[in-house]
């Protein structure tokens, strides 16, 4: 058992604030309305933006940058992970998110998405008040991969084209590991630390997707938050889904499932029982722990974090008990 430190045990914790979330000179109570779609999810406290923070902190213990450069990152990364997740909501047309409707749902997508555009120009221009050139060039390189992969998978979802498991992991997977990454990558222009921490980032970005594929078809957890097997109502091919297309090719049960969009609980059970038939979960699960193994192996090299160690069992644990 590999020793590991919790997150509560930090040396420092950025607590989360409303002030990330406004501009830097604009009147504060117009911003209030601008905002109103993208503050009211801050308030509701999803998660992930908590995550990508801590995350920065897990890092921190290589790279010893002072806290307050870590905070004021980490003011970037918390407004954009959160504009990211919604405009994830608006491509899945997701009904609810951690049990709680969708902010365009609410407010409509004309606000939501404005909210959105206006929170990343809000960003942009904080990032140049950092004085730092290269965190332009690292936001616009990361930006592409995160909007590239989310148009590869509605591409595929929409035009029905099952991807392999390559293309999930060298193209999909990267938006997710792109607000790690982009942490990181700030955060090393004021490290001394010289050693490529790119590897490590990628490796959780794709432990994280593939956990969350995971538990979306089989925690209860998942399913009274988010609604049961919600990525097969969403026509979505994540990585269980495209190993049991992929291995069966002659059975065109599932891609079938997955064009209804259905709503239909004992239709994505039957789905389900198709992937455990197939031994999908099993793989996803198989792919899991070679992917944690080689993170542990790439923390060795490194030298050693027991934060990442604790981050990754964090993950495994909850697998376990879903």
């Amino acid at each position: 058992m590999r020793k590991s430190v919790g997150f509560s045990s930090l040396t420092v914790v950025h607590p989360m604030t409303m002030e990330n979330y406004y501009s830097k000179d604009n009147d504060r109570e117009e911003d209030k309305m601008l905002l109103e779609p993208l503050l009211n999810f801050y308030q509701i406290g999803h998660a992930r933006a908590k995550y990508a923070a801590k995350i920065a902190w897990c890092f921190n213990h290589w790279l010893k940058v002072p806290e307050e450069k870590v905070n004021k990152m980490i003011s970037l990364i918390e407004p954009l992970y959160d504009s990211f997740m919604m405009i994830d909501d608006i491509y899945d047309d997701s009904v609810t998110r951690g049990g709680i409707p969708v902010m365009h749902s609410i407010y409509g997508f004309a606000h939501t998405i404005n909210s959105i555009n206006y929170t990343m120009a809000n960003c942009i221009e904080k990032m140049l008040d950092m004085e730092e050139p290269r965190i332009i060039d690292i936001y616009i390189e990361l930006g592409l991969d995160m909007h590239g992969g989310n148009g590869m998978e509605i591409y595929w979802r929409n035009n029905s084209i099952c991807p392999t498991e390559k293309e999930y992991l060298d193209v999909i997977v990267p938006k997710t590991s792109s607000a790690v990454l982009l942490g990181v990558r700030v955060l090393q222009l004021y490290s001394d630390f010289s050693e490529n921490l790119d590897r490590l980032a990628i490796l959780l970005g794709q432990i994280f997707q593939l956990w969350n594929d995971f538990v979306n078809l089989k925690s209860d957890k998942q399913a009274q938050a988010k609604g049961y097997c919600q990525d097969i109502s969403e026509g979505k091919f994540n990585f269980p889904i495209i190993h049991a297309i992929q291995t069966h090719p002659n059975d065109d049960q599932i891609m079938n499932i997955l064009k209804q969009r259905t709503t239909n609980n004992e239709l994505k059970k039957y789905c389900v029982s198709l992937m455990e038939e197939y031994g999908s979960f099993d793989y996803t699960l198989q792919t899991l722990d070679r992917l944690r193994n080689e993170a542990f192996e790439e923390i060795e090299r490194l030298g050693g974090n027991p934060y990442i160690d604790h981050l990754i069992e964090y993950f495994f644990d909850k697998i376990e008990i879903s």
